[in-house]
């Protein structure tokens, strides 16, 4: 799904820039072995975002591969990770838009 790879992009600049390395070098691993379009996208647009300071060692790729499903699962809850506790008018994280609970 193309979709989730261009939701990945974003969420890898966001988390890299945040100083969330861990978060943003492992959607990248999704990203180029998602589809040809995420690849190009952790070649070209995401490369330096997960590398972190310079010369540390890089994060190694998770194990095992990630579906679309389960990268805009990861990405959800690393997110939702980092919202503060108390933001008024938010819903609970396990409901959708419109008051729907995730299956």
């Amino acid at each position: 799904m193309i979709a989730a790879s261009v939701v990945c992009i974003e969420f890898v600049t966001m988390m890299a820039a945040s100083g969330r390395t861990a978060e943003a070098a492992h959607m990248r691993h999704y990203l180029a072995s998602a589809n040809e379009f995420g690849a190009l996208a952790a070649r070209t647009l995401v490369p330096e975002a997960t590398d972190g300071p310079v010369g540390a060692r890089p994060a190694p790729p998770p194990t095992g591969a990630v579906d679309d499903r389960a990268a805009l699962g990861y990405m959800r809850e690393a997110l939702t990770a980092m919202r503060p506790a108390a933001l008024p008018g938010l819903p609970p994280s396990d409901t959708c838009p419109g008051g729907n609970r995730h299956r």
